[in-house]
């Protein structure tokens, strides 16, 4: 139900043997349905599926108002909704709100948008420490792995395994998050398969603008592709299917010999979009250096908001380095990361 005094869930579960499905309308969670007046969750587990309208998450449907904050928690089961759907909150949207040390294992489906593994809008909130590893899918737009859309916040030290899809024209995928306005991501991976329909699809990141940061993040997709493409409209990549030329892009690394499906083949010389098609190296992105395509000419301003074709492939790495063979050449933390087998794993 709703909330509305500052709450306090540490050391609860949520479990049943009878297979029973939480099932609610708008504002549906394993935990908490809707928060206004802040509060946490921590050491807590939901094991039942969680079905809703809009604002569904595993844990809490939608937590706004005052900071809200979920730590060493988990969700094991399928959560399903309309719109702003996540494995652990639907939307969360409080300026010192956080979620930390927590992962989901079921899978996320929607009819609408902002559909994230961990969460499904999020303005202003950092995520850190977690993971998801169930897939990830909407028949509309703004799909990640682990977050469907954010503005401004952070996700660091994260990564998502499962597949992200969405089945709608003009979607943002991406292997970490879908549609990224202002926000920071870094000391990421992904390594599922990411598709999209007439789309901005990314490894890691679908569309990235309004100066996002992007930082010594791994794409290790098994595949990133996209249909149904069409000339200047979308762009799909290994790391930021479409990403603004005012960002920043630091360090990025995709597993080697990657190719992307479904990208337009721009021929036209006197095209923006000309010499933007196939997967090449890419060197870092600041204000002062923009994006450039693959035979060196900086992208424009003017360029990248019309047509939105801009892609972000990072570089490729060694042909014999394993995923935390990258990380640790990233100088990703070893006290956060355990980089001892071929993928980094949480501490």
């Amino acid at each position: 139900g709703s909330a509305s005094g500052e709450v306090t869930f540490e050391r609860c579960s949520v479990t049943s043997d009878k297979g029973v499905v939480f099932t609610g309308g708008n504002y549906a969670g394993g935990i908490i349905g809707r928060c206004s007046a802040g509060g946490s969750i921590s050491n807590c587990t939901v094991a039942i599926p969680v079905s809703g309208g809009s604002y569904a998450g595993g844990l809490v449907g939608q937590a706004y108002t005052k900071p809200f904050s979920i730590s060493n928690s988990c969700m094991l089961a399928d959560v399903a909704g309309t719109a702003n759907i996540g494995g652990l909150v639907g939307a969360i949207s409080v300026t010192g709100s956080f979620i930390t040390n927590s992962y989901v294992t079921g899978g996320v489906t929607s009819t609408g948008a902002n559909v994230g593994g961990l969460v499904g809008q999020m303005s202003d909130v950092a995520v850190s420490n977690s993971y998801a590893t169930g897939n990830v899918s909407s028949t509309n737009a703004s799909v990640g792995g682990i977050v469907g859309s954010m503005s401004k916040g952070t996700v660091s030290n994260c990564y998502a395994t499962g597949d992200v899809s969405a089945s709608a024209n003009d979607s943002k995928v991406g292997g970490i998050v879908g549609n990224n306005t202002t926000g920071t991501v870094e000391y990421s991976y992904a390594t599922g398969n990411i598709s999209g329909v007439r789309s901005q699809v990314g490894g890691l990141i679908g569309l990235a603008n309004a100066s996002p940061t992007v930082n010594k993040c791994i794409a290790w997709n098994a595949s990133v592709s996209v249909t149904g493409n069409a000339a200047g409209r979308y762009s799909c990549a290994t790391i930021v299917g479409t990403m603004f030329p005012l960002g920043i892009a630091t360090d990025c690394v995709r597993i080697p010999g990657l190719t992307v499906s479904g990208l337009y083949e721009e021929t036209d010389p006197t095209s923006a979009i000309y010499h933007m098609n196939g997967v090449f190296d890419q060197d870092n992105v600041t204000a002062d250096a923009p994006l450039k395509n693959n035979i060196g000419v900086s992208v424009t301003n003017k360029k990248i908001e019309s047509p939105l074709k801009f892609p972000y492939h990072g570089k490729a790495a060694g042909a014999t380095e394993t995923l935390s063979d990258v990380a640790k050449r990233l100088g990703w933390d070893v006290a956060v990361w355990d980089l001892s087998g071929n993928e980094p794993k949480l501490n």
